[in-house]
């Protein structure tokens, strides 16, 4: 079928279609189904923003419990620290760590299932200091390892002296029995002294650098 533009434009064609009824019927639909689209890209856009707003939200909020929960594990530990730790081994009175500490839990199961999320942390001195109290701390718990060790073999030793004191059957290994608990001995001076000792110190400026960064931020925010 042959179309004249300009019978369009009057209304009517040769073969007496009336288009002056379709035209606004088709610029109808169009307009129409322009506006569906642009709604439903608009809804969709919408929901899209909506769901991640509520999911940073979440976020942030597991983000701050999180931190919050780390920060209620170091006050567990510093209370360990400072009723089971500093009276033993900065005692004056003993030369080493006559002591063995179980070592079988994991006294950091906060901060080691939540690593990912210190970075988060928005304060620089606490996100330092926490870091730093957490290295610290488990550099501090290999020396106890250490020390553990040492002692073991500084008990073994001290019974094979008391043994061979008895039995004249030993007369021959007494001698060396002698010199492993001097050895032993030294070890664990020496444990006390370069490992225990100079730790400990740095953990407790740890936490009191951590107790002050604490109290800052919380007179921050109080209006």
């Amino acid at each position: 079928m042959h179309i004249n533009i300009h019978e369009i434009l009057v209304g009517t064609t040769s073969n007496d279609v009336q288009w002056s009824t379709i035209l606004p019927s088709m610029f109808g639909v169009v307009v129409g189904g322009l506006i569906t689209l642009f709604t439903s890209r608009y809804t969709v856009q919408k929901n899209y923003e909506n769901n991640f707003d509520l999911l940073k939200k979440q976020e942030e909020l597991e983000t701050k419990a999180t931190i919050k929960a780390i920060i209620a594990e170091l006050q567990a530990l510093k209370q360990i620290f400072y009723v089971e730790f500093i009276p033993k081994i900065l005692n004056p009175n003993e030369e080493y760590l006559n002591y063995s500490y179980p070592l079988g839990t994991d006294y950091f199961t906060i901060f080691n299932a939540n690593t990912s999320k210190i970075g988060k942390i928005t304060n620089d001195e606490l996100r330092e200091c926490v870091i730093n109290i957490y290295i610290t701390a488990k550099f501090f718990l290999d020396c106890i390892a250490t020390n553990n060790t040492a002692l073991e073999f500084y008990e073994k030793c001290l019974n094979k002296v008391y043994i061979s004191s008895y039995d004249t059957t030993l007369d021959e290994g007494t001698p060396k029995a002698h010199k492993d608990l001097e050895y032993a001995e030294v070890s664990l001076i020496k444990s006390k002294r370069d490992n225990l000792v100079p730790t400990c110190k740095k953990m407790m400026k740890l936490f009191q650098q951590f107790e002050l960064v604490s109290s800052n931020i919380r007179k921050k925010k109080e209006p």
